[in-house]
């Protein structure tokens, strides 16, 4: 009876030690990681999958040493466990080869950082824009929408098309009676036109541009402001609710200075003082004296938020253009972080 109870005793004491080394190493490489990820953000979800596949390692073979060690104590013979384990272990490798072989290829990737969610590759023989990288397939999705879900063990050769940065070559055709010199004239304005593009250089657009997004807002009250807080760029601007406690000094900027008030359920923004150029994202021309009036009047049932924006610009427009619109309310939708992937 003294003996079952210290057997019992060693045991527990051998599962409490494991636990106490799992919780410690589990720890341990927890504050490695996130060091790892402050110093280098851009690497953080690379690090974030390795880390899971480390913990999981961990988890397995803290575990089942824990499980020989207590078999051992109580007089179990290891030897029938191990060469049991040695049959079944050679049973999967021989029926899970690809599946092995992919695991390893999608370690070596996350490892050696080949390529990142928002990148273009080809890899496989399939071009896209990388949407997720798991340790047994990498998914793609092409040009045309369609989603590919590549098995890392068959990529033998990745070409990742904006690593780093990226050179476009275009093939231009020019007639050849044609005049060389008006020719590179006409090409230097429009690769100028290019580099002036504010989305190519992933800056935020301005003022009413900016209203023009697919991707979620979010209306923050503050009480004498309101937020809104745009997903794409990561953009922002104030409506100051309160004309008293408005900025001290209305200076031109992207977004111009707001003002707003509630209608009854209508929310009505006045906006100048705008110095973004440009009207919409296709370059047409807007001056300083544009003004933009918003009204976002929520639906009975609030399941949508419908809009108007007014943009009066005498020097652009001979009468105001009125653009209307909706947006759905999505509950629990969260802002996230903008990635702008361009080079």
């Amino acid at each position: 009876m003294e003996a079952a109870t210290s057997l019992w005793i060693t045991s527990a004491i051998i599962v409490g030690v494991t636990l106490l080394i799992y919780v410690g190493l589990i720890k341990l490489g927890g504050r490695f990681v996130a060091r790892l990820q402050s110093r280098s953000p851009g690497s953080a979800s690379r690090v974030a999958t390795l880390w899971v596949m480390v913990r999981r390692v961990i988890l397995v073979v803290v575990f089942v040493l824990a499980l020989l060690m207590i078999l051992d104590l109580w007089g179990f013979g290891l030897s029938p466990f191990i060469a049991v384990g040695t049959v079944a272990a050679a049973a999967i490798g021989f029926g899970a080869q690809d599946v092995v072989k992919d695991l390893l290829a999608g370690f070596f990737i996350l490892a050696e950082d080949q390529y990142h969610i928002g990148d273009t590759v080809t890899i496989a023989g399939t071009s896209g824009t990388v949407q997720d990288i798991q340790f047994r397939v990498t998914v793609l999705r092409d040009l045309e929408g369609n989603v590919h879900y590549v098995p890392n063990g068959q990529i033998t050769v990745t070409s990742n098309f904006t690593s780093l940065y990226a050179q476009p070559v275009i093939d231009v055709g020019i007639a050849y009676g044609a005049d060389l010199d008006r020719a590179m004239e006409v090409l230097l304005d429009v690769l100028q036109a290019l580099a002036d593009d504010p989305a190519l250089r992933c800056e935020p657009p301005g003022m009413p541009s900016m209203l023009e997004t697919p991707y979620p807002i979010e209306f923050v009250d503050e009480g004498d402001q309101i937020i809104m807080r745009f997903e794409e760029w990561d953009g922002s601007r104030t409506i100051h609710m309160n004309p008293g406690r408005g900025p001290p000094v209305q200076e031109p900027s992207l977004n111009g200075v707001s003002f707003g008030r509630f209608e009854g359920p209508t929310l009505a923004i006045f906006t100048t003082y705008i110095s973004y150029p440009y009207y919409d994202d296709l370059g047409t021309p807007q001056s300083g004296a544009v003004t933009v009036l918003e009204r976002y009047t929520p639906t009975a049932d609030e399941t949508r938020l419908d809009w108007q924006v007014t943009i009066t610009d005498p020097a652009t427009f001979t009468m105001p253009v009125v653009r209307r619109g909706f947006m759905a309310f999505e509950p629990g939708e969260v802002i996230k972080p903008y990635n702008c992937t361009l080079p």
